[in-house]
């Protein structure tokens, strides 16, 4: 799988681990930045379709999330 990932999205899961753990601190400017980054970076979003694997069956599913218009 990290055969895939490119620098950006190194870079991506960099920032936003410093952010949590800035926020998880308590530092409300992070919490905010966290709040900013994620209504509007669509990366950060588990985007229209997510799988569902079943631990006991085995089979993989997928299920089309609702799109949120706020």
């Amino acid at each position: 799988m990290t055969d895939d990932l490119t620098l950006a999205d190194l870079t991506l899961a960099d920032e936003i681990a410093a952010l949590l753990l800035e926020a998880d601190g308590g530092d409300e400017a992070a919490e905010k930045a966290l709040v900013d980054r994620y209504a509007t970076d669509n990366r950060l979003g588990p985007g229209a379709r997510i799988s569902t694997p079943s631990p006991v069956f085995g089979a993989v599913g997928a299920v089309d999330l609702p799109v949120s218009r706020r």
